[in-house]
């Protein structure tokens, strides 16, 4: 049988966690009502955002060069020595007229003294050369599970996945390197 002292102990938490309760539930406001606009329907592009023959050229060119700049600020001549081996960095660029970004591809590959062959390991990385957004990157072997597989919001299981996937930002490959 409980003692008064008991009943109190047991009675003031309780009181105390049933205030807290309804002060909460009387101070929340409602919620405002929200009209979310509905997007319109998805239309082709006017003519007028194409580009013209000498804009499209400008942009390939505008993006050769920062894709060059960028691969010799961060690569050099494309090859480092390391003690683990030597890297090997090659890279491609593509305008893409439809999305407006410049796509630049590194691929770095890792020569180690103690590997050969396929076991190779490779990273793959596809960023906006504008924007520094990443869109895709591949960590792994040349044939194999990757430890790292995805190109924009898709994962891939391959090397050919990734490249297939990639594929579709870059178009037509301008290689460079």
């Amino acid at each position: 049988m409980l003692t008064p002292e008991d009943r109190t102990s047991l009675i003031r938490p309780l009181a105390l966690v049933l205030l807290i309760a309804m002060i909460a539930f009387w101070d929340r406001s409602p919620s405002p009502k929200v009209d979310i606009p509905v997007a319109p329907a998805a239309q082709d592009e006017p003519a007028a955002l194409h580009l013209s023959g000498s804009e499209r050229m400008a942009a390939d060119e505008q993006c050769s060069r920062k894709s060059r700049e960028e691969f010799r600020r961060a690569w050099n001549e494309g090859t480092v020595s390391t003690a683990n081996g030597q890297e090997t960095a090659a890279f491609t660029h593509h305008y893409n007229e439809k999305l407006r970004v410049c796509f630049y591809e590194l691929a770095v590959v890792r020569r180690m003294p103690t590997q050969a062959g396929d076991a190779t390991p490779l990273r793959k990385m596809l960023f906006d050369i504008n924007e520094g957004e990443l869109y895709g990157e591949y960590q792994g072997p040349n044939s194999g599970i990757p430890k790292v597989c995805q190109v924009a919001s898709l994962y891939c299981a391959s090397l050919n996945e990734w490249d297939r996937l990639a594929e579709q930002f870059m178009e037509t490959k301008a290689v460079t390197q």
